[in-house]
Order: structure tokens, then sequence, then C-alpha cells
């Protein structure tokens, strides 16, 4: 190590006239091994050729943090000390051992983190920082936990899995190799190197997504971005039905960094095909990524999202992070003339320090947002989108401190019983809310069914085509699968089975004056004998249905089927606010309400509501949210 009375490194500002930019040389090694460097400062549109490194300034192994020193490294820079994290210094110490005597920028080194101007400025810059750069390499960490056999596993992958391949012949492919016992250490592996910090950064997005060349570095492992994300996003696409799988090998793979790297794709492909991606977009799907710094949920995404200068002009570090919400909310709402913003981040609780209206980004644990479906995304785009007050612009106020949001909008109906979600079955709650009343909001027995099924899949269906409205060939298969568990058919090795014990729970539960089970042994008789494009279907049907099981099946008092948050109770009010394309549940608190989150009503998403405001049936009315 150095010596300590070596005089401290120093930075010297950036001439921001020429758009100056530091970089790192990282130079031979010494005799005791200790990392070397030289700090220069170049135009950005004079910098030589240059690597972007990204990696986590955390300890990018969780199961070591606690074990290992995790005190800062010492290096030499500028024939100084420069304290960095130890792993930054591991990356470097690897830079120099492949790519010595290159030019290299890291964040932690090339913007001065205590200067907060420089590094609201150099933040707004990053994406063309990375974009420019020769190659970025992403580090991972040493090798650890036979990282180097998941590297291998997923080079196999992405040799074996073809370019296009369905869904069904896929999973019996990657089965293959998930039971064969010489490739077990290598997916442990695979589940141990999936659990790094990396892959939940949220900078991670704006890094690969602009990124010209990028490869993946892990102890001396190297593998590129298109080999890991065809094998990563390969297994994404058919994790359920892997699921059991892994299970029965007992083998642990998270679902999340597979996510995430599903969702970096997308973004890539949107931008590709110069799709405009508003900001809004991007917040509804970083669910699984992760903010050192909670103002990162919305300043590492800026340079990215089309609509960044009319809501965020620029980071600011120096504002705090409930004020930086609460603006860009109230900006979103003014600017796009709608409050969909506040369904983002529903919350059970007041844990949260901003009011019920501001999502807390930062709030990991709850995610029951039915727009964080990628199904709307794709809605949108081919004009299926609800829209629940119609055309309606919002009519808003806000208290002096911005504490208060008062919506104009009326109240539909109120929430009268509930099933019990996954989670709650996971603690052991198994008793129904049954509803009071025993309404029907539809006109036949038939359009009843057809609504149950319906709000189950959101009233969205993905096929060969994309997203489009369900058949009703759909709702009869519900039937007829539904009939075969009841009768105690053996459940398949590719069927969903979060789905099957979703019905054990739901059955029961009373819907327009039928339990769910009446309602599936009264629909007309269909065969049981699944045909293959069946299997398709009904694997599509139950994974829809399985993307929403964080929700709560509800019925209303005016005998409305739908969905919401599972912390939602009987009497919440299910309200429209002018402005906003879903209904939201809102619980009355004295003499102001709190935002529980948005919902599915079936027959009121298309502006329905706006007919019975028009014919005087429900009144416009002032919502004070806190």
């Amino acid at each position: 190590m150095f010596d300590l009375i070596h005089e401290r490194f120093v930075y010297q500002s950036l001439d921001t006239a020429t758009n100056e930019i530091r970089l790192i040389k990282i130079l031979p090694e010494l005799e005791r091994g200790d990392v070397q460097c030289q700090v220069e400062h170049f135009p950005f549109e004079q910098a030589p050729p240059y690597i972007a490194l990204s990696y986590t300034w955390q300890n990018p192994i969780p199961d070591r943090e606690a074990a290992e020193d995790t005190h800062d490294t010492l290096i030499r820079a500028n024939k100084t000390t420069l304290r960095i994290g130890n792993n930054l210094a591991s990356a470097l110490e690897y830079l120099r051992r492949h790519r010595s005597l290159e030019y290299v920028w890291a964040d932690a080194i090339c913007i001065d983190q205590a200067n907060l101007l420089e590094r609201g400025q150099q933040v707004l810059r990053i994406a063309k920082i990375y974009g420019a750069a020769r190659e970025t390499i992403a580090w991972l960490g040493p090798e650890y936990q036979d990282s180097n056999l998941a590297f291998d596993l997923m080079r196999l992958l992405a040799n074996v899995i073809p370019d296009s391949m369905s869904d069904r012949d896929l999973v019996q492919l990657v089965r293959r190799y998930l039971t064969d016992k010489a490739y077990a250490n290598e997916w442990k592996a695979l589940g141990c190197l999936l659990e790094r910090k990396w892959w939940y950064r949220i900078w991670i997005i704006q890094e690969m997504v602009v990124s010209r060349n990028v490869n993946l570095a892990c102890g001396e492992d190297l593998i590129s971005w298109d080999a890991l994300t065809h094998s990563l996003a390969s297994l994404f696409v058919i994790y359920t039905d892997l699921a059991p799988i892994l299970e029965s090998e007992n083998i642990s793979i998270s679902v999340r960094p597979l996510n995430n790297i599903n969702a970096i794709l997308l973004f890539i492909s949107k931008i590709f095909l110069e799709t405009s991606l508003h900001i809004e977009r991007f917040l509804f799907r970083i669910d699984e990524f992760v903010a050192t710094d909670p103002r990162d949920y919305i300043y590492a995404i800026l340079a990215l999202a089309s609509d960044a200068n009319a809501l965020v002009p620029y980071p600011n570090y120096i504002i705090a992070t409930q004020d930086v919400y609460n603006t860009f909310v109230r900006s979103y709402i003014e600017h796009y003339k709608s409050v969909d913003i506040i369904h983002l981040r529903p919350r059970p609780d007041a844990r949260s320090p901003l009011p019920s209206w501001v999502p807390d980004l930062d709030l990991r644990e709850y995610n029951f947002s039915i727009k964080n479906s990628l199904y709307f995304s794709y809605a949108e785009e081919n004009g299926l989108l609800q829209c629940a007050a119609a055309s309606t612009v919002p009519l808003v106020f806000y208290s002096p401190d911005f504490r208060v949001l008062t919506c104009q909008g009326t109240c539909i109906d109120v929430v009268d019983g509930c099933s019990v979600s996954e989670r709650e079955a996971s603690n052991g709650q198994v008793h129904l809310l049954q509803p009071v009343y025993q309404r029907c909001a539809y006109e036949t027995s038939e359009g009843a069914f057809t609504a149950i099924w319906r709000t189950l899949i959101g009233d969205l269906f993905w096929n060969e085509d994309g997203i489009t409205k369900p058949s009703e060939e759909i709702g009869l298969l519900f039937a007829r699968q539904c009939r075969k568990y009841d009768d105690g058919f053996v459940h398949q090795p590719w069927e969903d089975r979060r789905f099957t014990e979703w019905y054990k729970r739901a059955k029961h539960f009373v819907m327009c004056g039928r339990t769910l089970q009446n309602w599936v042994n009264d629909t007309t008789e269909v065969p049981y004998v699944l045909s293959k494009a069946d299997d398709e279907v009904w694997l599509r049907f139950t994974h829809r249905v399985s993307a929403g099981l964080g929700r709560k099946l509800i019925t209303t008092e005016r005998g409305y089927v739908g969905t919401g948050p599972d912390w939602l109770q009987r009497g919440d009010k299910v309200c429209i606010l002018l402005g906003s394309s879903l209904p939201v549940l809102l619980r009355p608190i004295d003499d102001h309400h709190m935002l529980i989150g948005p919902c599915y009503i079936h027959g009121i998403m298309f502006g329905e509501a706006m007919s019975l405001l028009d014919g005087g049936e429900v009144e416009l009315e002032d919502f004070a949210i806190h």
C-alpha cells in the first residue's frame, strides 16, 4: 500500500466551454502491484479512443459484503493518492492486465463527486460519453462461486438456442440441459452470478442502451453482450415454465435480473426503431432496478426519455429527493394534462414521507400497478389502452406546501368483496371477504362470465399478431381447464402452477351471485382434449393471469367485477378522476382521501362512467388526496 504521507489527489475544474471530460490512463504495474494511473482532461470532441466502465460502487457480491473488508482502496493518480472503492480498484486491475495503457472513463474518478454542480452537469452527459466509447466493459466483479462455469453455460445456451423457436420447444430444449446432471454446477453458478449487484443498477439501463460495443467481464472471463442477452432473454421468456423444473432440480435462479435484461433489450429495440419513449414508459419498467441515490431513478433515464426536457430539465443533486419526486409529478400533470403518473407506485401505508399521490420510486417491495405490465405498453401502441375518463383533462389544485392534491372526479362505486392475494396466502391468510351485496352489473349470465375471465387478463391478450382483444373461445378454454382441475386431472409439467394455486384459492369467491366454480361449471360444455394450438393459447392465458397475482379480485356494491392492489379494503371508493386512463381506489380518512392505487373494473374502462355523469346518476366532486 501507499505511504500515507503522499499528497491527496485534487480535482481541477473542467472547462465547460470545450465540454471537457476526464479520462484515466492505466499505467503498467508497479513492483508492489498497486494501481497507478494518470488522470487527464480532454475536450470531448478531441478525446482519444477510450473504454467506458460499467460497475457497482459497492461490493458486487451480496453475501461477501459483511464477511470481507469493505474499506476503500488507495491508488496512485498523477503521483498523488486517490481513494476509490474496492470493486473499482479490482476493475482497474483487470483492465491493467488486459487493456494496459488504454484510456478509461469511470464515473467515480472522472467526475468530482464532491462537486454537486459538476456532478449534475456530467450526469446529463453520461449517455454521450458511453455512446462515444470504443468499448464498454461491464465489470461484474472477481471470480467467485464458479462464475467461470456460469459464463460457460451462457455461451453454450447462446450457441444452441436458435433465433426463432416456439415457447413450448424452447422449454423442452432448455429442460434437457437443466435436468442433465453434467451441467448441475453450471446452473448453480449461473444462479449465484445473477445475484450480483450489477444486474440491478439503475444506471446500466442508459449505459447498455447507448453503448456501441459491450463486453461483460468477471474474473478473467469475458462474454459479449449479444451472447449474454440471447441466453438470458430466452430464459426470461419461458421462466414461468422453467420455475417448477428449477425447483425440482434444487436450482435457484431469480427472475429479477432476467426481467431487467429484457427491459433493457426492449428499450434498445424501441430507440433503434427511433420510437419516442416518454419518461413514464421507463418508470413503469424499472421496478427491479436499484439506485444508491433515490433521485437517480429519474436522473438515470433523462438522456433516454424524449420528454425529459419538458419534465426534468437537468439533474440537480442539491434538491432533496422528496422535492424532486413532487416537482416531477406536478410537471407531468401540467405537461400531459393527465394524472396517470399517480398510478405509478401505489403503496399500502404511510411509511413513505411522500403524499400518497406522489410515487415513491425508492419503495421496492410494492409493485402492484396494473400499468406495470408490458401489455399496457403494447396496448397503447395498438390503440387498445383503456381510457376510463374518456377525453377529459384534469382539474387539479395543490395545497401551498404541495402535500395535498385536490382532483375533480366522480365516485362510481364502492368495494364490497375481495379474494385472497398470493402474498396473503403465503402468509397463511385463506379467508375470502365475500360480498355483502349479490348484485350483477352485467345484463346476462354470459355477460357476467365474460366479465370475470376478461378481468383476469385485463381484457388484453398476446398472440402471434401481437396485443389484441381476447376472443370468446379463450373464455371457453378457461372454463374447460378449470373444470379439469376440479375433476382431479393431473397438472401437466408445462402448465403454470401459480395459476392452479390461484384457482384453488379463488374458486369459492362469489361474483355476480355465484362462486367462480359455479360460473365455470355452468358454462357451455366443451371437450377436455387440448390441441397443440390450444396448449399455446392456454399457456399465454395462465402467464397473463399469473402476472397479476399480486392483485385481488374484487366485486363492488353495484355488482361490477375487477382487480386492485392487495391492500384494498371493503369500503374503498372506486373513482374516476378527470384526466385518468384508469379508475382509482380512494380510501376516505376523516376529511380527505388516501390513494390506494389504480384498479381494473370491467365495464367502466372505456369512458362508460362519463355517460353516468352525463345522465345525472353520479356527480363531479373534489377529492383532496393526502
